[in-house]
């Protein structure tokens, strides 16, 4: 007599998956085409993302789940979504592969409700943020096709899942994601001393192209995947002092993306556009800087770095420049077109993150605690006024910044005739500067200086937070740093 085996002994016949496509078509936004990537049985996949093709070796993902990860990955390009795509490629190799594995497994087998148990007591602590995120994805991907036991009904219960404190724009409330107003101070008098140089044809096309890439950072906030797909056609060069920029807009969630919008460069740095662009006659077609997206950060750090001593992101500038919108009292209507964005939410973080008013005064006072640290950059020693009077005329600084003539306040060991720079506001922040020893001569500058800052806080001026703006509250900081070295120096 035969034994008969127990029932449902065997093991379950493998989950039944969407079949692999032979083809997918996506697109490839930084240069602008459609592409097709075939042979998605293959696990090597080519794939065009930011000027560059990128490789994705499936050899790296368990052979178990393999197929699973192909057919996420497969749609996501195919819905346009390419830098999404590479960005779940990269959150799924750089999990625990026994996470991953086991974690598709028990998606495939188990029910949603244990699946979310096994979740919150098993896999959530060996994931990070991101990799969470994408695995969500995946989930949604099975919802979708209702693969297993998942349901369309079930992309809430995805939603719900336990996930990762995370505190969207946090940087924006502390400011610690803002550049600081020294740093932006240094930031322009780089750019309008670097335009000077290109103006008189004493600037190399390369350092030009650098300073037209930190400006368009600076003043517009542009990702740097934005500003390394300008193209030639999208700089507009129709004067000297008139330079228009169309960067394409990009991370929107809505039908804005892909279009087009239309930006104005700073007059006083347009130089720098046309030494570049007069160094591209010989390529009338292609990238107007040349570079892709990495290469562009790269470019804005080390700039940023060498100009502040601090190493600032694109990400940085654009929330500083969204911030200082804020700041000057735009609108959240404003600042959303700024960031080209379709809603107010985020406008709303940079308006709620904005100091009073007074603080603002304050702060352009150099009376606020928060920067009365900030001294005069690598200044030399103090001078007598004696000293002052017996060197050339040329070295004895002179102006009348804002209508107010101020003079005797120091030497210039290079000669006022050869510097570029505003003379009388930016001395005190050069190491070429050597005060006079009289504090009541710097005393009545600060003076002075103030009552321009309280001009410019009425509403019908210019913007607070503007170049002029920033330059003359570094500079009363500056003059208040001499006066501290003065007293401490007669003490």
């Amino acid at each position: 007599m035969t034994e008969q085996l127990p029932l449902f002994e065997s093991a379950p016949p493998p989950t039944e998956l969407p079949p692999l496509p032979s083809i997918v078509r996506y697109y490839d936004d930084f240069d602008r085409v459609d592409r097709r990537l075939g042979n998605l049985e293959d696990d090597l996949w080519r794939i065009h993302l930011n000027g560059r093709i990128a490789r994705w070796e499936f050899g790296r993902i368990p052979d178990a789940v393999r197929a699973v990860v192909k057919r996420v990955l497969a749609e996501t390009l195919f819905g346009n979504a390419t830098s999404t795509a590479a960005s779940f490629w990269a959150r799924f190799v750089s999990m625990p592969s026994d996470v991953l594995s086991q974690g598709i497994s028990k998606a495939l087998c188990l029910s949603p409700v244990d699946f979310r148990s096994w979740w919150t007591l098993e896999a959530l602590d060996h994931l990070d943020r991101e990799q969470s995120v994408a695995f969500r994805h995946l989930l949604h991907w099975l919802c979708r096709w209702e693969v297993g036991q998942w349901r369309s009904a079930d992309a809430a219960l995805v939603r719900a899942l336990p996930g990762h404190a995370y505190t969207k724009y946090a940087g924006v409330r502390d400011r610690s994601s803002i550049l600081p107003y020294e740093a932006r101070s240094k930031i322009v008098s780089y750019l309008d001393e670097l335009s000077g140089l290109a103006a008189s044809g004493q600037c190399s096309p390369r350092a030009a192209r650098d300073g037209a890439i930190l400006a368009v950072a600076y003043q517009h906030g542009l990702r740097s995947k934005q500003i390394a797909m300008l193209d030639v056609s999208d700089v507009r060069i129709l004067d000297a002092q008139t330079v228009h920029i169309r960067p394409t807009v990009i991370k929107q969630r809505s039908q804005k993306v892909g279009n087009h919008i239309n930006r104005r460069m700073q007059a006083e740095w347009t130089p720098l556009f046309l030494c570049w662009a007069d160094a591209l006659k010989s390529k009338p077609n292609g990238k107007f800087f040349g570079m892709v997206p990495g290469e562009i950060a790269g470019i804005v750090g080390d700039l940023s770095e060498r100009v502040t001593g601090s190493r600032y992101a694109t990400g940085m500038f654009r929330h500083t420049g969204a911030q200082r919108l804020a700041d000057s009292g735009a609108s959240r209507e404003e600042v959303s077109a700024y960031l080209s964005h379709t809603d107010t939410t985020a406008a709303d973080h940079y308006i709620e993150s904005s100091p009073a008013q007074n603080m603002l005064v304050n702060a352009a006072l150099g009376e606020s605690p928060t920067y009365q640290s900030i001294a005069a950059a690598m200044r030399g020693d103090l001078i007598t006024v004696a000293d002052l009077l017996g060197r050339p005329a040329d070295q004895q600084i002179g102006g009348i910044p804002h209508g107010i003539p101020v003079s005797g306040i120091g030497a210039c060991t290079a000669g006022q005739s050869l510097c570029t720079r505003n003379p009388v506001l930016s001395c005190y922040t050069c190491h070429k500067f050597l005060p006079v020893s009289d504090s009541s001569i710097h005393q009545q500058v600060l003076t002075d200086l103030r009552h321009v800052v309280r001009s410019f806080d009425q509403p019908s001026r210019v913007d607070r937070v503007s170049p002029a703006m920033m330059q003359l509250r570094v500079t009363l900081e500056a003059v208040g740093s001499v006066l501290s070295e003065i007293d401490g120096s007669s003490e």
